[in-house]
């Protein structure tokens, strides 16, 4: 980013993309959305075409001679740079680490983020339907019918109840009945099959 450009007092980001690639419509769409203004910064495109300046491609060029601050680069732009004598391992490995570092990204997601955040769309869900769910899932997902009370500790996999106790209270308020299982299953006729009871 440019220290020394700035826009009102938002500091500009210079980026020279090819007028028709994806990434010049990325950025496109981020200016016209005010994306960038409202990430604290300014993005100012130079859009321009895939011709040869000197030895290098044309948005490397600029960003080699400091116009800009940004560019994009496409596969053949790596084709040039190989049959300019560009290592193929420096050019395996300029390709594969931001591929290898989004993979780890998504594995992470996948493992840590994703489930908890079904486990509470399962729970926005459940109480969408119901007016008698508490989704507060710090005690478990708690269900109320008339004087009974249903606790579902965990969901395993986001589909299967563990840890499922049933409470049932009379009309001044004593315990009744008091059941606890390891896990339930739902049956077609939308009865709970309490197993190991």
């Amino acid at each position: 980013m440019s220290a020394d450009t700035w826009h009102g007092a938002l500091p500009t980001l210079r980026g020279a993309f090819e007028a028709t690639g994806s990434g010049a419509w990325l950025m496109r769409a981020i200016v016209a959305c005010g994306l960038d203004e409202a990430n604290g910064y300014r993005l100012a495109l130079q859009l321009g075409d895939d011709r040869m300046r000197g030895e290098r491609h044309a948005t490397e060029a600029r960003l080699i001679d400091g116009e800009v601050d940004l560019i994009d680069t496409d596969w053949l732009s790596l084709a040039r740079h190989r049959a300019a004598g560009l290592p193929l391992r420096r050019l395996i490995g300029m390709v594969l680490a931001p591929g290898l570092t989004l993979l780890m990204l998504m594995l992470l997601i996948a493992q840590f983020v994703a489930p908890p955040l079904e486990m509470r769309a399962e729970r926005m869900r459940a109480a969408a339907l119901s007016e008698d769910v508490s989704v507060d899932f710090r005690g478990g997902f708690w269900s109320r019918d008339g004087r009974s009370f249903l606790n579902v500790g965990r969901m395993l996999r986001g589909r299967t109840p563990s840890d499922v106790t049933v409470y049932d209270f009379d009309a001044a308020g004593r315990l009744q009945r008091y059941l606890h299982a390891q896990r339930a299953s739902l049956e077609q006729d939308r009865v709970w099959r309490l197993q190991d009871v």
